[in-house]
């Protein structure tokens, strides 16, 4: 039952699903419902594994009876998701060094939603790009792309000439003194709007 759980098809074709790694597992519960997950992991009566996040653990629920399915099929979301999870860890551990971000704000599953808006709504596809979407997103914070500055720079060097310079060349046009008040107005506008 491990050995079927291992491989899995997508839209296009078939991969190897390393789901039972901790770099990927905690990002699972964001893109499997509970009965997929309970799928992979019902076959053990505990999952218990550390990260850089905290401990982890996953309990079968003894008097609850448990229904063997594999997943052996996902959705295009969810593949899109599983391929950003490489990028997440990288986005996690360089923003954790990063001294412009404070550590207890860094959140993997936050990242990992991040970069699957900026691949979906903004429809950034190359690796460098997401990357440095996702950094962005932890220094500035996660709606930098609707700040006017950000919006100005973006439309000018990557809308507009996307052949000349990608998303990662554009947002170097903003000056790293700029970043501190691009943060603070961001997060005024979301305490405004969230309380």
């Amino acid at each position: 039952r491990f050995k079927k759980s291992l491989v899995l098809t997508d839209a296009s074709s078939k991969f190897l699903f390393r789901w039972y790694d901790p770099r990927v597992l905690t990002y699972l519960d964001q893109i499997f419902t509970e009965p997929e997950l309970n799928g992979l992991l019902g076959i053990f009566e505990n999952w218990n594994f550390i990260h850089p996040m905290g401990y982890f653990s996953w309990y079968k629920k003894n008097n609850e009876k448990f229904i063997s399915r594999n997943i052996n099929k996902i959705s295009s979301n969810q593949s899109t998701a599983l391929d950003l999870i490489e990028i997440s860890n990288l986005v996690y551990v360089e923003a954790y060094k990063n001294d412009a971000i404070d550590k207890q704000e860094i959140n993997p599953t936050n990242i990992l939603l991040n970069l699957f808006v900026a691949h979906e709504n903004h429809k950034i596809h190359k690796y460098a790009d997401l990357y440095s979407y996702g950094l962005y997103a932890e220094i500035l914070g996660r709606y930098f792309f609707h700040h006017p500055l950000v919006e100005n720079v973006l439309e000018q060097y990557w809308i507009k000439d996307s052949n000349d310079y990608d998303f990662n060349e554009a947002m170097s046009f903003i000056d790293q003194d700029d970043w501190l008040p691009i943060k603070k107005d961001l997060d005024s506008l979301e305490r405004s709007i969230h309380g």
